[in-house]
């Protein structure tokens, strides 16, 4: 499993902190630092071997060219338009995907 995340150099140090205390069985990370660009992960190669993009933004599955997406987390104004695959929380990515 590998983490793809954007976010300020702050953000950035937060959420790697958390992934360590929380997640440590992922090993790899992607940290995208969002200096003026496009808050978009779809310059990240997902395509094939079964790969699995989660995601809480709706624009960033779409443009993600990863052939499995799933949303991840509760339903907001900026997701509320995604059909495919949903999950609420980590014990439910545990229970389906691990």
């Amino acid at each position: 499993m590998i983490v793809v995340t954007i976010g300020t150099p702050i953000n950035l140090s937060k959420k790697s902190l958390f992934l360590n205390e929380r997640l440590p069985f992922i090993k790899d990370y992607v940290l995208l630092r969002n200096d003026g660009c496009v808050m978009d992960k779809g310059i990240v190669e997902m395509s094939g071997n079964g790969n699995i993009f989660m995601d809480d933004v709706e624009s960033n599955l779409r443009s993600s060219n990863c052939d499995n997406k799933v949303l991840f987390g509760k339903r907001f104004d900026w997701n509320i338009g995604w059909n495919g695959d949903w999950v609420l929380d980590w014990s439910e990515v545990e229970e389906r995907y691990l």
